[in-house]
């Protein structure tokens, strides 16, 4: 039963570290496109358009922080 509980806390931090990557990879593509898309736009400030992920990226944070712990519990009970 730990070898479940195990597999679903890696599956945790895969979840968070895939969130950390999508919303690095969107915040480095959004200024470079946001200007082509919106060349009518007055301002085209590469600022203008990157997205504040400050929270998602806490929560990713604290999915991997979670997830590692768990594993390490169901690791360690699996010994025992």
């Amino acid at each position: 039963m730990h070898k479940i509980g195990f597999f679903l806390s890696g599956l945790l931090v895969l979840m968070g570290v895939g969130v950390l990557l999508f919303t690095s990879v969107f915040n480095a593509i959004i200024p470079e496109i946001g200007p082509l898309a919106f060349q009518v736009a007055a301002a085209n400030s590469s600022v203008d358009y990157q997205v504040d992920f400050l929270f998602v990226n806490l929560i990713a944070l604290a999915v991997i922080v979670i997830g590692t712990l768990l594993a390490y519990r169901f690791y360690k009970n699996d010994l025992l």
